[in-house]
């Protein structure tokens, strides 16, 4: 689509949120879900009503929403509370074959903001077969909202308001080897001052023949939203002025993947040619009309450009299949700043060096290939990957760079009998990082990892599962060079993950049932400088967690699951602070190494009532023990020894979660 095209389609449509036909309600109804969640420091209450309903000739439906979110502030018990609140609504009479008479509305206020939008439309949907739906719509649209502060403490509010007209096209055609669908919306304002727009379109194309598999979806959107924004002026003691922001956004996203079979080898099996592609652009314009002579408003431009491409042969066997190919991608994006000529030359000069060192090209190539066999009770899976990445930006920004990545990854699954299956699964890299500007020289570096992750999965009877996975993961970084007169900053990471899960129902005795549920969860991070040529390292954090939860659940109509549930967490550090009070009152705080221990414990409860006519009660809760503690090491001094001991042992707080929910369904 050319420019001039979608410039006027964006300023025919000048589109508003759209308000989208829908299919008139089947059924008749009401609907009301309720949802309570407190969780710390902060209180959440969501309610959601849905009706559908009759008047004659007219099928209505409609959806409130309203939103309370509450969050305590640190220094009091008080909580500011932000809501949101949303209403929909449509209506459908049928006036003849294919013709249907359409009114929607729609609305969101959100009171703290002082923001409120309101669409309200009506309109014809045509229908002339089963494959093609079009809705043509006008009504009118307001924007509420605050305007630019100019140094207000309360900025004046701005109620804009003006007619708005809509469009929608649905095309859905589906043959036994080729589907075609498109879906196509676009609606638009005169909001006052400003203007809004958005058209938008996706389009699909599915071809499946025993010779040829073509898929293809493409996505487009232009959009135009109008602020309020204050701009000051330059070497002028004037006030900031008001002016109005037109951002015009124009978005094209495109992908096809082709399967062609080329031959069947007599060893390898059917050998298929696959080629995929994307492409993607996107433009942003900001523009100030009407902006005052001498105000610093200025106006830019964004285009961004990726293209990938993936071409590969793929072998199918029964139990094998292999695949390898070759993928490259490259990407661009620029910024530019389009009234500087009508701009103080100083002013001009510093915006477009900052648009500029946002610049930059990249492009990748990569080799790839995966294997994988499933026969019997083994499963093989092997991938590997070798790229290298380009990255370019101007002379103004140093973080020009090249990347060199190699990856491979082992999957093996072994069932062993009926009840154990074994899995193991082992994951490695090398990247090289090379910075080729001297500004970040120093900071190429290299870096391994190698991760190494068995499991075990075992099913007994109907009744017992257990679930083991653990993880041991290294990783070693080091500088290529180091700088005169500094130490070399290499690193090394190294985890231990443990997770395990166990499930048994009781079938039998005085617990015939209910279900045991518990799980585990431990890890231990350690981080250090690394000495490669004694492959020792010095450490300087070690963070430890544990995780524990236990629960019982049961109950055939009123189910509930009670347990108990503990997180902790140690972090050791170099230089822990704690703030304490001497005995003379005056306030200090003492720095040593040491550890920083969290926990969190207490019991867990949930209830699920179900009621007449299909509704439902939820009510879930952690009553959590809260305590934060100080392990200091060292000497501490004589005369503050007590005093610190106190602080350091910190405070117990008590935390409770607790989420209610429940829906409502009315006949």
């Amino acid at each position: 689509m050319a420019a001039g095209l979608r410039r006027a389609l964006a300023l025919a449509l000048l589109a508003a949120s759209p308000v989208r036909a829908q299919t008139p309600p089947d059924t008749l109804g009401a609907t009301v879900e309720t949802r309570l969640e407190r969780e710390r420091t902060r209180v959440r209450g969501v309610t959601t009503t849905r009706l559908r309903f009759g008047i004659g000739p007219w099928r209505v439906a409609a959806v409130g929403r309203y939103l309370a979110d509450g969050f305590g502030r640190l220094s009091s018990d008080a909580f500011d509370w932000r809501e949101d609140l949303a209403l929909t609504a449509s209506a459908w009479r049928p006036l003849r074959p294919g013709l249907d008479l359409m009114a929607t509305s729609a609305t969101v206020r959100i009171p703290q903001a002082r923001v409120t939008r309101h669409e309200s439309y009506a309109g014809l949907v045509f229908r002339s077969d089963a494959d093609l739906s079009v809705t043509a719509r006008a009504g009118v649209a307001l924007d509420a909202r605050p305007g630019a502060p100019l140094g207000r403490v309360v900025p004046t509010l701005r109620q804009d308001a003006g007619p708005a007209l809509g469009l929608d096209v649905r095309y859905d055609e589906v043959r036994p080897e080729q589907a075609i669908r498109f879906d196509g919306q676009a609606s638009g304002a005169l909001l006052g001052a400003r203007r809004a727009g958005d058209a938008f379109g996706h389009a699909v194309y599915r071809l499946d023949t025993p010779r040829l598999r073509v898929n293809a979806d493409g996505r487009y959107r232009l959009t135009r939203r109008d602020a309020y924004n204050a701009v000051p002026f330059s070497g002028m003691p004037r006030p900031p002025a008001e002016v109005v922001e037109a951002t015009v956004s124009d978005t094209l996203d495109a992908r096809a993947d082709a399967d062609l079979p080329l031959a069947t080898l007599p060893l390898a099996g059917p050998v298929r040619l696959a080629v995929s592609g994307a492409l993607g652009r996107t433009t942003r314009r900001l523009r100030t009309p009407g902006a005052v002579t001498g105000a610093l408003a200025f106006d830019t431009d964004l285009a961004r450009q990726t293209l990938d491409a993936d071409v590969a042969l793929a072998l199918d066997r029964p139990g094998l299949a292999a695949r390898f190919g070759v993928r490259t991608g490259a990407a661009r994006e620029a910024r530019r700043l389009v009234n500087g000529a009508s701009l103080p030359a100083v002013e001009a000069a510093r915006k477009a060096d900052l648009l500029l060192q946002t610049d930059f090209a990249r492009s990748t190539l990569a080799l790839v290939g995966a294997a994988r066999m499933d026969r019997g009770r083994w499963f093989v899976l092997l991938d590997a990957e070798r790229s290298i990445l380009r990255f370019d930006t101007p002379d103004e920004n140093p973080d020009d760079r090249d990347e060199a990545l190699a990856s491979g990854r082992a999957v093996v699954r072994y069932i062993a009998n009926t009840s154990i299956t074994l899995r193991t699964e082992l994951v490695g890299s090398d990247q090289h990082t090379v910075y080729l500007r001297r500004a970040r020289s120093a900071e190429s570096q290299r870096q391994r990892t190698l991760r190494l992750r068995p499991g075990l999965d075992a099913v007994f009877g109907r009744v017992t599962r257990v679930s083991l996975d653990t993880e041991v993961r290294a990783t070693y970084t080091r500088d290529d060079f180091t700088l005169v007169g500094r130490d070399r900053s290499d690193q090394s990471a190294r985890e231990w993950r443990l997770e395990s899960a166990f499930d048994q129902t009781f079938e039998r005795g005085p617990l015939a049932g209910l279900r045991l549920e518990a799980e585990a969860r431990l890890s231990d991070l350690r981080l250090g400088r690394l000495l490669p040529d004694r492959f020792a390292e010095v450490p300087f954090d070690t963070l430890r967690t544990l995780s524990l939860a236990a629960a019982l659940a049961g109950g055939t109509r009123w189910r509930y699951r009670i347990g108990w549930r503990t997180f902790r967490r140690a972090d050791a550090e170099r230089a822990l602070s704690v703030p304490f009070v001497r005995a003379d009152g005056s306030a200090a705080t003492v720095t040593r190494p040491g550890t920083s221990v969290f926990t969190q414990t207490g019991p867990v409860a949930a209830l699920m009532l179900p009621l007449a006519g299909g509704s439902e009660v939820r009510v879930e809760g952690w009553y959590a023990v809260q305590r934060t503690r100080s392990a200091l090491s060292g000497p501490l001094p004589a005369a503050d020894a007590n005093a610190i001991a106190r602080a350091a042992d910190g405070r117990v707080l008590l935390q409770p979660t607790v989420t209610v929910a429940a829906r409502w369904r009315l006949r």
